[in-house]
């Protein structure tokens, strides 16, 4: 917008020197004020300012230029980068015990199904297990069940219940052994009872990060022992008559077994066999 001057108004004032009054005008006042409010509908004081050129210019009042803005000190940057690293760190010891605390859940959750699944096929084996004797090409006879606490090869027994979906023609009987290798348990299983040769069995880790495994058996007659079959007396043969055949040594009524698992100490359980004497 441009103001035409008038040729009585005093221009002197632009300069920073106050003229005389501008026909229709206000003492004091210039014709830029009138401008102004024409434009923006408001009064607006404005007050002469000087330029580096040394000329004046009108401004705005309470507008200030110069010394009048200061911005952040280093002390306060400083103290304001303070805050803000102890605040990090305060966040990232939040989050890194979280991550810790989760990660630590899980670990947990991975040994207690593991746990689980070790004793869910231990008592399946023990709890079916059947008077059945077995014979090994290199060891010979085989009793039903035989264990030896401290040994790596704990437990061997003969079990019934073999899941046959297929419905082949063959013994639902089967033999599974357990054995301690290396801080795991695994668990083998034979197809068949009787192996006249040398025949790989088929294993499988169900517990890992153990320490050890000790193994009792609780016999008819109420005493705990730590191997089983135990010491058969000898046979006594009558004269004249033939000799006897292998006793099929008694199954024991119970077998405990305690495992003692990294992190989580010695875990006790007891299995009762149903064909136990």
């Amino acid at each position: 917008m441009i103001l035409e001057s008038h040729p009585s108004w005093d221009t002197s004032f632009v300069n920073g020197v106050q003229g005389p009054v501008a026909p229709g005008g206000v003492q004091g006042r210039s014709p830029w004020d009138f401008g102004l409010c024409a434009l923006c509908r408001r009064r607006a004081l404005w007050s002469p300012q000087a330029t580096p050129s040394g000329q004046k210019r009108m401004i705005p009042e309470g507008v200030r230029f110069g010394s009048g803005q200061r911005g952040f000190t280093l002390l306060e940057l400083l103290a304001a980068l303070a805050v803000f690293a102890v605040m990090s760190a305060m966040a990232y010891g939040g989050l890194n015990t979280l991550l810790q605390a989760r990660d630590q859940e899980a670990r947990h959750r991975e040994a207690l199904a593991g746990l689980r699944t070790f004793f869910y096929h231990f008592s399946r084996d023990v709890e079916q297990t059947v008077a059945r004797d077995g014979v090994d090409g290199s060891r010979g006879r085989l009793a039903a069940l035989s264990g030896r606490d401290g040994e790596t090869r704990f437990l061997e027994l003969t079990r019934g219940g073999r899941p046959n979906p297929r419905a082949l023609v063959r013994s639902a009987l089967e033999r599974v052994g357990y054995a301690l290798e290396e801080g795991r348990v695994v668990r083998r299983s034979w197809p068949v009872v009787d192996r006249v040769s040398e025949e790989l069995p088929v294993g499988e880790v169900l517990l890992e990060e153990v320490s050890g495994v000790e193994i009792h058996f609780l016999g008819g007659d109420g005493q705990w022992r730590n191997d089983w079959p135990p010491s058969l007396p000898p046979v006594v043969q009558a004269k004249g008559t033939q000799q006897a055949g292998p006793v099929v040594p008694p199954l024991p009524r119970a077998v405990e077994i305690v495992v003692r698992k990294n992190g989580w100490g010695r875990i006790r359980r007891l299995f009762e066999l149903a064909g136990g004497v």
